[in-house]
């Protein structure tokens, strides 16, 4: 069995040997996690002349762990429809994160690798690491184990 992978410009085939289930974690109010792919959270500002723009948070940011969470509460509702019972997270990383510049369809993401704790809501805890933790998830970013 083959699976095509890519996009309009380019495409690869890869042969499927074997297909392996990875059972979720027990989730619970304090979980640690180590990042597969970089997390990558950022905040639309508005410039001196009017336009918007996205500014891409650096680990170090007050805003970041905050964000982080505020994703997530939106994951949430969008999935289910209704606002989280528990909208409690605390997000901090385990020492310093690596950070890492991708650059996806020409535009450089400025994100991070690394150990985390989040402490608070399971079911938020569980969305993000079903989904992913931060933004461009799609893209890729935010997966961990």
């Amino acid at each position: 069995e083959m699976v095509r992978v890519g996009d309009k410009t380019s495409v690869c085939d890869f042969g499927v040997s074997e297909i392996v289930e990875i059972p979720p974690p027990a989730i619970t109010r304090r979980m640690k996690f180590k990042t597969i792919s970089p997390l990558f959270v950022a905040v639309d500002e508005t410039r001196p002349d009017g336009s918007r723009t996205k500014q891409h948070l650096r680990a170090e940011d007050s805003r970041f762990a905050e964000r982080i969470r505020m994703n997530l509460l939106r994951k949430y509702q969008a999935l289910t429809g209704v606002e989280a019972a528990d909208a409690e997270l605390e997000f901090r990383f385990d020492g310093h994160p690596k950070a890492q510049l991708v650059q996806y369809k020409g535009t450089h993401h400025h994100s991070y690798m690394g150990e985390f704790t989040v402490v608070g809501s399971e079911d938020l805890i569980r969305l993000g690491w079903e989904c992913g933790f931060g933004e461009a998830n799609s893209k890729g970013f935010g997966m961990v184990r």
